[in-house]
């Protein structure tokens, strides 16, 4: 069974109507989205039958129709399987989903033009058409809209930006979203990047990003496209890197239940150094066996506790109280920096793990303080991996830098979790005759390693010709999707030892111990899930 989104024709101004229909259509051949195994003729009839009942209540309101009614389920009869309905509702959440996506265009499209007409009518009259009156006239028509749509100012003036910045400096973007290749999210992120871009390398930009960007959540894509921006632009990494630096602050931000958000803008290498640094600390104090916060609260009392020098409370385990815990590890981040870079035949830059492109003179400075260095011989063109050192039957320490260096994150789809702090796990399984071999391992969260070996979802590597792997997984779920995770440094090796070694635990690395999530509160209005690149302050 197959949905299919049938828009009425476009309305005005290339804006299609609304509402529209989801018809869904019985593919009575085979499920062309791989679904497995198809329905049968039992509950194709079914569904036949309730699509009938949709369509004969089409003049019925929105919250009767089964899809929009939340109180509606649908019906249990001969034939009509919990698969076959958890199909059917996936299909329809992603139609659902692709609908959003839609609006969201023809919103950015018609605030657009709004603006427009605005300016006209402005520089239009006699006696106006200064920029004071124009501005005025756009602050007007902010209010205008907010108040019609019951929504904040700074909502509509966030929106009424982005839409101008879509229409001058990337009008395809919302080209692509409409048709259903983009989601609207990914489309901002990419408006983010290419607008510090030169107008001549833009283009360029969306076309190398866009084959990446249809299939990256937003995280991901936010890493992918930041390095390709890199790659593409004319001024170098070093230039742009001191003026951002000049530009670092911090700020506050006041929310209810008497809490507020500390943001800082500041180089990501001390970022990501200081997000290490809170996790270890957290991680160390989190194995005492009195303790009962979370990992979430344990950084946060840390972070409060290291700045201010007050203890959160009286607990033995608290970092003040507690001294030599409070130490804990020495934070650990990954920086690859390529050698002819080093040599200085290039001026290729480094890569900080968890981010992306660093100065080269940044990652001097780190790799000074570093304790060890580990060697990964890659071409220099291409990148390909050549050698990671000595073959080994377990992971040892360059093999794991080597994963590291390739995954950088979980390799489930859509999680962005570090490797730094991931599992790493075989993926056909030690007891099953998987080897531990570059091309049979994988970083995996905590999660997600759990959620591989106590659930239906499985894993594969995806092997060429010569039976080697550049660590490509093909995931496939219960329900039968199939997904592809790409590495983010493709790393093609041949199989090494297969068998397990004596004396050693048929188990998966699990480095990390089992500790307790409490999700954070949702970020103050403007940061749309993520952190933006320009800081909310």
């Amino acid at each position: 069974m197959t949905a299919r989104h049938t828009p009425p024709g476009p309305g005005a101004h290339g804006v299609s109507s609304l509402p529209v229909l989801l018809e869904v259509d019985i593919d009575m051949a085979c499920d062309e989205d791989g679904f497995d195994p198809p329905l049968t003729a039992a509950e194709r009839a079914v569904a036949e039958r309730l699509i009938a009942e949709w369509r004969a209540d089409d003049d019925v309101a929105d919250d009767a129709h089964p899809i929009t009614s939340a109180s509606s389920g649908l019906p249990h009869g001969a034939g009509w399987s919990p698969r076959a309905s958890l199909k059917f509702d996936l299909r329809t959440l992603q139609q659902l989903e692709a609908e959003e996506n839609r609006i969201a265009a023809d919103r950015a499209r018609v605030l657009a033009r709004m603006a427009a007409t605005t300016d006209a009518i402005e520089a239009a009259e006699p006696t106006r058409g200064t920029s004071r009156d124009i501005e005025m006239a756009r602050r007007s028509l902010i209010a205008e809209i907010a108040c019609a749509l019951t929504v904040s100012e700074r909502l509509i003036q966030m929106r009424l930006d982005d839409a101008e910045r879509f229409h001058t400096d990337t009008p395809t973007l919302l080209d692509h979203v409409a048709a259903g290749r983009l989601g609207f999210r990914q489309a901002q992120i990419l408006l983010d990047h290419t607008s510090s871009l030169p107008g001549e390398h833009r283009a360029a930009f969306i076309d190398a990003v866009l084959p990446i960007a249809e299939s990256s959540t937003p995280p991901q894509l936010q890493r992918r496209a930041r390095t390709l921006r890199e790659r593409l632009h004319p001024d170098s990494i070093t230039t742009r890197h001191q003026s951002a630096v000049a530009k670092r602050r911090v700020g506050l931000t006041h929310t209810h239940d008497g809490m507020s958000w500390l943001n800082a803008y500041l180089p990501a290498a001390t970022a990501i150094t200081i997000d290490t640094r809170l996790s270890d600390i957290a991680g160390h104090l989190a194995t005492a066996d009195d303790e009962t916060r979370t990992l979430t609260q344990l950084r946060t009392d840390v972070f409060i506790d290291l700045l201010t020098g007050t203890p959160q409370t009286n607990e033995p385990t608290n970092p003040t109280t507690a001294p030599r815990r409070r130490r804990g590890p020495r934070p650990t981040v990954m920086i690859t920096v390529p050698a002819l870079t080093l040599l200085g035949h290039t001026d290729e830059p480094a890569t900080l793990d968890g981010y992306g492109p660093i100065p080269i003179e940044t990652a001097r400075e780190l790799a000074g303080d570093a304790t060890s260095c580990i060697r990964i011989l890659t071409h220099p063109e291409t990148g390909t991996t050549l050698s990671v050192g000595r073959d080994r039957y377990t992971v040892p320490p360059d093999l794991r830098a080597a994963l590291q260096h390739r995954d950088t994150t979980c390799r489930f789809p859509g999680c962005n979790q570090p490797a730094l702090t991931a599992d790493i796990d075989h993926t056909t399984d030690w007891q099953h005759g998987g080897p531990t071999t570059l091309d049979n391992l994988a970083h995996l969260c905590r999660k997600h390693h759990t959620l591989k070996h106590h659930t239906g979802w499985t894993a594969t590597h995806t092997t060429s010709g010569d039976s080697t792997s550049d660590g490509t997984l093909t995931w496939t779920s219960p329900l039968g999707h199939t997904y592809t995770t790409f590495p983010t440094n493709a790393m093609p090796l041949r199989p090494r030892q297969t068998g397990a070694p004596p004396d050693e635990s048929p188990h998966d690395e699990s480095p990390s111990p089992r500790l307790r999530q409490t999700p954070p509160p949702t970020p103050p209005d403007g940061t749309r899930g993520v952190l933006p690149e320009n800081p909310p302050f």
